[in-house]
């Protein structure tokens, strides 16, 4: 395996992906040395295909508690990093800070060298067959570069699990549809935003046959999404996730949504974020009544403030000391995630079964809050 390896920056090479400060000089006359913008915990690295010589960044986002040692964290590969990854970003904080989705290790994949034309690379790459334009049916050793190189290499540099997701728009989404029936062991998750299907629609049927085929299909859950005003793009969608919704795949979990009042581009960011929260929402899990009331309580979070643990209607709420009330979301009989807010709790107990606190994990740590008798 061949790779060529920049140096780690925090984000130098991320100005190739359009987050250069535009004449701030001009903008702030007093400023005659202008610095660069930059994304906190995100570095950049270079990688060679050992497939094919073609040069690749991966920008790495850092998720909120990686400097705790001990954690592994679910990995998130977006593609058309050159456009997307701020925007993904983005989202991932907010979402991981309301609780719908877990502390994830971003990496976003595009091309390097000098001044690439993403447009003629993301033809050659995304696509699965010769079409039109000569540039066109590289998907096949851009899918061996993901396997070969990019994710083991991702895999040795960082602490991950095996929990991998693949995100992609337009022809990123017909690449990561070509990637599910290809090497559907790779990702368990993909987020699908307005796919190009109408590239190649029967290559599409011949691969989804092949699929259905095999003797064993790894567990997949996956979202696609499609703007409402993407016009035919809108039949060959519904028409694809009917057909797949009636093989009934027993390990595909499939959802799709039609993003209102929005054409291909308009409807890209409320497909990530709705891909977001269906693909990594924790699920609730059934705690009886009995469980819950031993919860209900004062609990110490500093000296003079505490917080209540109230239910209503057989569920939990944490209320802040402002009032504001937060719902949890049950992963155990313990264990709750705190909607809107940047907490995970754990009810502790003593050796006689008794409730004496919950301890808050926040992105910054750990801290047991006792509880008020």
């Amino acid at each position: 395996m061949h790779f060529r390896r920049a140096s780690i920056a925090l984000m130098t090479a991320l100005l190739d992906a359009s987050v250069i400060a535009q004449n701030p000089a001009a903008q702030n006359p007093g400023t005659s040395s202008p610095a660069a913008v930059t994304i906190a915990r995100t570095y950049v690295h270079t990688l060679t295909s050992s497939v094919d010589g073609q040069e690749y960044k991966a920008f790495v986002s850092l998720p909120a508690g990686y400097s705790d040692a001990s954690k592994r964290f679910p990995q998130l590969y977006l593609l058309d990093a050159q456009s997307d990854f701020t925007l993904v970003h983005g989202l991932l904080v907010g979402q991981v800070q309301d609780g719908y989705v877990p502390p994830i290790l971003l990496v976003g994949v595009t091309w390097a060298g000098a001044n690439p034309d993403y447009s003629q690379l993301r033809m050659k790459d995304f696509t699965p067959t010769k079409g039109r334009l000569p540039q066109t049916g590289n998907a096949p050793n851009f899918l061996k570069f993901i396997k070969q190189d990019l994710l083991p290499f991702i895999d040795s540099q960082y602490r991950t699990t095996p929990d991998r997701a693949l995100v992609g728009h337009s022809l990123g989404g017909l690449f990561a549809v070509y990637t599910l029936f290809h090497e559907p062991a790779l990702f368990n998750r993909y987020l699908i935003a307005s796919p190009s299907l109408n590239y190649d629609s029967d290559v599409f049927t011949s691969y989804e046959k092949q699929h259905a085929s095999r003797a064993s299909r790894p567990p997949a859950r996956i979202f696609m999404s499609i703007g409402e005003l993407e016009g035919p793009k809108v039949a060959e969608f519904d028409d694809f996730a009917r057909k797949l919704k009636a093989r009934d795949y027993p390990e595909m979990k499939l959802e799709t949504r039609t993003i209102s009042d929005a054409g291909h581009s308009a409807s890209q960011a409320a497909g990530y974020l709705e891909g977001l929260r269906a693909l990594y929402a924790p699920q609730p899990v059934a705690v009886s009544p009995q469980i819950l009331d031993q919860y209900i309580g004062a609990y110490r979070m500093a000296p003079g403030v505490t917080t209540q643990i109230v239910k209503d209607n057989d569920k939990l709420f944490f209320v802040a000391p402002e009032g504001t009330k937060y719902p949890l979301i049950a992963q155990s009989e313990s264990d709750f995630v705190v909607r809107g807010l940047d907490l995970y709790v754990h009810f502790k107990r003593n050796a006689d079964g008794e409730v004496t606190g919950l301890e808050g994990e926040r992105s910054n740590g750990r801290h047991f809050n006792p509880r008020v008798p």
